[in-house]
């Protein structure tokens, strides 16, 4: 049992040893700032307040995005709808 016990601990501690090698030569050589210093040019302009014309030529299909079920609240048939 205790020999068992021993391997086991040896194996785990060699598996977390291969790792930290592993993780250090994955990691070897690379800058620490993946980001540069450097400014980066913007463009800037004054606000103004217009009004913009909205539309959308397209061609597809509408969906709905909620439907219901219209019943009539009589017995008999219903005839005309009248709104």
């Amino acid at each position: 049992m205790a020999k068992r016990r021993g391997r086991i601990i040896f194996g785990l501690v060699a598996l977390a040893l291969a790792g930290a090698v592993a993780y250090r030569l994955g990691h070897r050589g690379k800058p620490q700032h993946r980001f540069a210093a450097t400014a980066i040019p913007v463009k800037v302009a004054k606000a103004m307040r217009e009004n913009v014309p909205v539309y959308l030529d397209a061609l597809g299909t509408v969906v709905a995005y909620h439907t219901v079920t219209v019943q009539p609240m009589i017995t008999g048939p219903l005839t005309r709808i009248l709104f």
